[in-house]
């Protein structure tokens, strides 16, 4: 370090080269000492430009900046960067969107959460897939401005910019389907989500609502997780909706193995029927009889007697998944963006990131899926789309 005298300019030395194309810097390097700490220093100043957000916020409040070399840590946020912006352009999002700016550039950083982008991929995922699903053609004219975290790991915020309307969308992490939204005369910058109010099903308010509170106190239990409000059939041959036995053969398999198991997970919960997360309140038992053909009695809605409903997500019998494949016939590793789920009755082909279902065995991957991803009718990648 340059001496104690010296030390008063190198705020600003090291400003002025936090503008300096990093490969000029070895020759700032040799000038003084005061330089070489300034250049030390300047890690932080390309970080509060390139990089602010709260996960910056955390690192500075651990570590004190003038002290610390933040060099491995820029070198790390520059790198997940690169390595997210090639995944996307390797994926066949690229091509949908090409020419749009759907994601802002602040969003790529990662700022505020390391899972920010991915939650907005899959997003825009899901979206496409309901439109596509509905026959309408794919222009988009909204952008993602923001993703929060809002329950660990398993709900989010999606805030949508489309011209001067603003919108935010509470999804499942899993799928990234949306299950409500916020009311949007609430300060969207207010951190205490007990005091706001939220335009969500009374079972999805209360269960978010819950999951924050239990997890700011140290004297209550952990209410149960999101998979846990599953409910399936053939509880002897099935966990959570996923064959026991295929669960015990890929713990054998490592990180694919764990891969496997999370696809299965997506494609659970993208396949519960649909009174689980949205429309009128209904409990598990009427969702199985309503499902069945039979008659049930009337579901609860919003301004009816029943108190604190609970959140039931229902798996039909014929979505149980068996097994995930991520090859098709003969070991041939199928598209990136697919996988394969055999359920008791057949197999689907779907986007391996939301579970979302974009074909089945006897019809192969749906034409329109196809086109878009670039995949043959057994979802083979192609050298060029179809």
């Amino acid at each position: 370090p340059p001496a104690l005298s010296q030390r008063r300019n190198v705020d600003r030395y090291a400003l002025m080269l936090s503008r300096v194309a990093e490969s000029d810097l070895a020759q700032c390097i040799c000038v003084s000492k005061t330089f070489r700490y300034a250049v030390y220093l300047s890690a932080f100043f390309r970080l509060r430009r390139d990089f602010p957000g709260a996960r910056l916020d955390a690192i500075r409040q651990s570590y004190n900046e003038r002290m610390t070399n933040m060099w491995p840590y820029l070198r790390q946020r520059q790198r997940e960067l690169t390595e997210r912006a090639a995944k996307y352009r390797s994926s066949f999002l690229s091509t949908v969107f090409e020419g749009r700016e759907v994601i802002t550039s602040r969003l790529w950083t990662n700022p505020d959460h390391e899972k920010q982008v991915t939650i907005a991929l899959r997003f825009l995922l899901t979206r496409l897939f309901f439109v596509v699903s509905v026959g309408q053609d794919t222009p988009w004219a909204v952008q993602i401005i923001d993703v929060q975290e809002v329950v660990p790991g398993e709900v989010w915020s999606v805030k949508l910019k489309n011209g001067s309307v603003v919108e935010t969308f509470h999804v499942l992490e899993a799928t990234c389907e949306p299950i409500g939204r916020p009311n949007p005369a609430e300060d969207a910058n207010n951190s205490n989500f007990a005091d706001q109010k939220i335009d969500l099903r009374a079972d999805w308010s209360g269960y978010i609502l819950e999951r924050l509170v239990t997890s700011v106190s140290v004297n209550k239990t952990t209410p149960k997780a999101l998979l846990d409000h599953i409910a399936w059939p053939n509880h002897e041959e099935y966990d959570r909706g996923i064959g026991r036995h295929w669960l015990k053969q890929i713990r054998h398999e490592g990180q694919l193995g764990a891969v496997k198991e999370v696809i299965a997970q997506r494609y659970v919960f993208a396949c519960v029927v649909a009174n689980s997360l949205s429309g009128q309140w209904k409990s598990q038992t009427q969702m199985e009889q309503d499902f069945a053909g039979e008659l049930s009695a009337p579901g609860w809605a919003p301004g009816g007697k029943k108190k604190n409903p609970t959140v039931n997500l229902f798996l039909p019998t014929h979505h149980l998944v068996e097994s995930v494949h991520v090859t098709a016939s003969k070991g041939r590793p199928l598209h990136p963006a697919l996988a394969i789920v055999q359920t008791p009755g057949r197999e689907y082909f779907i986007l391996k990131d939301n579970g979302l279902q974009v074909g089945c065995e006897e019809e192969g991957v749906a034409p329109i899926w196809k086109h878009m991803v670039g995949c043959s009718r057994d979802g083979v990648e192609n050298v060029s789309p179809l």
